[in-house]
């Protein structure tokens, strides 16, 4: 441990810059979750509710004949029997859980009096920290392909201020830390392929991560795909080890999927669990009642009102950045590219096929969000390309600052006092 604080405080002295950037990065995210009101609405506060119940309670449901939690109950609840649970995945609360019930012994601090605190440590641990270990990630190999020292620390802006996964991770949400994971597998699968890192504990963790994005993140499964294959690829026998390790969390899911509703599938599989007397899924307001033509719906997913372009410029330099991929072909971008090319399609065309409410009532496409610093990561060749020309630093930081503005709001909207959770924090005192 000792050795590792050296190395790494050795390298933070050798990229002050850099890391600056990711300090302010943090800062920024921290600001923002103690500015909070609401804490996110019904996407965050269905995680919370399960959080309080098995801490408290020491059980999944939020509410029974018999007991409820004392938080109001949100419209991302399905029924079951006679109780009402959490439509979302199990694992995320559950880990969250892990991680009270551990401060609550040491503190004996009750969850609902004390929820400012316990939001805001959970959202520290579990969102914020994790993206900026992303960033550090993308330093690293940023240094490892030799890029100049203006792309990298452009690229950094790009990667947080410039990305709306960066915004969201300011709250309880699983798509940013579904994000971070995916950024890390792929560099970690990087220094497998370029740095013949190939131990069978790297290769075990890989297929953890990739366990723990399936598991959080069923739309993005594609990339948990991707990072078995190469762990099979690079080492047959410790890449079964990987599959192993990846079945655990996915396993645990299924686990608590069946012990709750008696099926292992995700809730979404039985729509009969989310109709039910006083249901909101029986008469959808707003975006949730939306049936356009897949075409509209798609023109928007990308370039209208929810634009994964038009929200966010920046990302027109990752089309250009694939196509400039062979800039690197001595090293395996060119194929890591095509990879995070193909998962993110995979996500864009389950969005499109599967959906129809744009995510609900949240700033940008928010299914996209875990593919978002991936393809940031992409801008990299057209970046380096464009820093050497005459206006091309300019080009670059005139689409940074066209995309701020919606990462800005995302954080905004996240921690300002709206709708129903306005007096959250006051009820049921």
């Amino acid at each position: 441990m000792q050795k590792f604080a050296s190395q790494f405080f050795a390298f933070v002295r050798g990229y002050r810059f850099e890391t600056g950037i990711i300090a302010a990065a943090f800062i920024v995210s921290v600001f923002f979750i103690f500015e909070n009101r609401h804490y996110g609405g019904d996407l965050m506060m269905s995680r919370i509710i399960t959080v309080e119940r098995l801490v408290e309670a020491g059980t999944w449901a939020h509410a029974t004949p018999e007991d409820s939690t004392p938080f109001p109950l949100s419209i991302d609840r399905i029924k079951i029997g006679d109780n009402f649970y959490s439509s979302k995945p199990p694992l995320y609360p559950l880990i969250m859980a892990g991680e009270v019930w551990f401060i609550k012994e040491l503190t004996k601090m009750p969850f609902y009096p004390h929820k400012k605190t316990y939001v805001r440590i959970l959202t520290l641990l579990n969102q914020t920290s994790l993206y900026v270990m992303m960033l550090f990630c993308a330093l690293v190999w940023m240094i490892q392909l030799g890029v100049s020292v203006w792309t990298r620390r452009f690229m950094l802006l790009a990667l947080s201020f410039g990305n709306m996964a960066y915004g969201a991770s300011v709250t309880i949400h699983n798509h940013p830390v579904s994000a971070a994971l995916i950024f890390i597998g792929s560099f970690l699968v990087w220094e497998m392929f370029y740095r013949q890192k190939v131990s069978t504990k790297r290769l075990m963790f890989i297929g953890l991560i990739g366990g723990v994005i399936w598991s959080t993140e069923l739309t993005a499964g594609f990339f948990s795909l991707l990072f078995l294959m190469a762990c099979l690829y690079q080492n047959p026998k410790a890449g079964i080890l990987s599959l192993l390790m990846f079945l655990i969390p996915v396993g645990i899911s299924a686990g608590l999927f069946y012990y709750i509703s008696g099926s292992p599938f995700p809730f979404y599989t039985n729509a009969n669990y989310y109709h039910y007397p006083g249901s909101y899924w029986n008469n959808p307001q707003g975006l949730d009642s939306l049936q356009e033509p897949k075409w509209i719906y798609g023109f928007h997913i990308l370039l209208g009102h929810h634009g994964f372009f038009s929200m966010s410029p920046l990302f027109l330099l990752s089309v250009w950045g694939f196509i400039r991929r062979n800039q690197y072909s001595a090293t395996p971008l060119p194929y890591f590219f095509t990879a995070i090319l193909l998962g993110s399609l995979s996500i864009f065309f389950y969005v499109l096929l599967k959906t129809h409410n744009y995510g609900g009532d949240v700033i940008g496409m928010r299914w996209l969000f875990p593919a978002m610093p991936i393809l940031g990561f992409m801008i990299l060749p057209a970046v380096e390309y464009l820093q050497t020309q005459k206006y091309g630093k300019w080009i670059c930081i005139l689409l940074l600052i066209l995309s701020t503005p919606s990462v800005g709001e995302m954080m905004w909207k996240e921690v300002s006092v709206r709708g129903t959770w306005e007096k959250l924090w006051e009820v049921k005192a």
